[in-house]
């Protein structure tokens, strides 16, 4: 595959990590057979304020 196109085709579809306040979520690399891919943050969410 051409590279400017793997390149085009990465931009299009995969989105910026998803985070739940403990985990970070990949979004849309399984349109390009690749894996997603779950990370903890091994850190707690903030409190809310007030």
């Amino acid at each position: 595959m051409d590279e400017r196109l793997a390149a085009t085709l990465v931009t299009a579809w995969v989105k910026r990590p998803v985070y739940d306040g403990q985990v970070l979520y990949s979004s849309g690399m399984h349109l390009l057979g690749a894996p997603e891919v779950e990370i903890e943050t091994g850190t707690e969410p903030p409190a809310p304020a007030g």
